[in-house]
């Protein structure tokens, strides 16, 4: 590995850094210049119906994305969800692709290709990492989760099929990270990613269905 490979690598990954804190200065946080421009010029009205209560875990606030890199993740998530006859399919933005694709391109290039310092003692732990890293690629760019006016069906981290009556949601949690927990009254548990396209109809969609549900229990 030459110096010069090393220099690349480390100048595309501060590039990277410096693109996701100007976007987020410029969309992001509300004592900012960029929460004045987001508020002020764009004009995105307050909507309780997309609102979403914080699990006792989101409430810690432990390993949360960064809210640039967070930010970023979310483009194109308030886009309207591709639909057939009755279903909605929620696939992941184009900002979590690439924020999947990228992460984890500069770690395997970091294992495999930079200075040695970068990789594992153990060739063991090395493949492991490097397995899982390119399992949560493949995951996160195939993802899909659908639904109508009657259920939701959702894959679990196995890519197993999981499905849920409207009619059994009571409620609807952001668990702080990467996740919108779904519980039914029969205490089950449904998880839809949150950085999807869509899903801020699905949230809204979600919210409604909940308040009817609650009401008459």
């Amino acid at each position: 590995m030459s110096e010069i490979q090393i220099a690349l690598g480390l100048s595309l990954l501060g590039c990277l850094l410096i693109i996701l804190r100007l976007t987020f200065w410029l969309f992001g946080g509300g004592q900012s210049f960029g929460g004045w421009f987001r508020h002020s010029l764009l004009r995105q009205p307050r909507n309780v119906t997309n609102e979403v209560q914080k699990s006792a875990l989101g409430s810690l606030g432990v390993a949360n994305l960064p809210l640039d890199v967070a930010l970023v993740a979310g483009i194109g998530k308030s886009r309207e969800a591709p639909q057939t006859i009755g279903d909605r399919f929620l696939r992941p933005t184009i900002g979590l692709r690439m924020i999947s694709l990228v992460l984890s391109g500069l770690v395997l290039w970091g294992l495999w290709l930079g200075p040695a310092e970068f990789r594992l003692p153990v060739p063991a732990l090395q493949w492991g990492l490097s397995a899982l890293l390119v399992y949560g690629v493949f995951f996160i760019q195939t993802y899909e989760a659908r639904y109508d006016d009657y259920r939701i069906v959702t894959r679990g981290w196995f890519f197993q099929r999981k499905e849920v009556l409207w009619k059994d949601v009571i409620s609807l949690r952001d668990n702080g990270h990467y996740i919108y927990n779904l519980h039914t009254e029969a205490g089950k548990k449904y998880e839809v990613q949150k950085y999807l396209v869509g899903i801020v109809d699905f949230v809204a969609y979600a919210n409604t269905r909940i308040a009817r549900n609650n009401s008459e229990f």
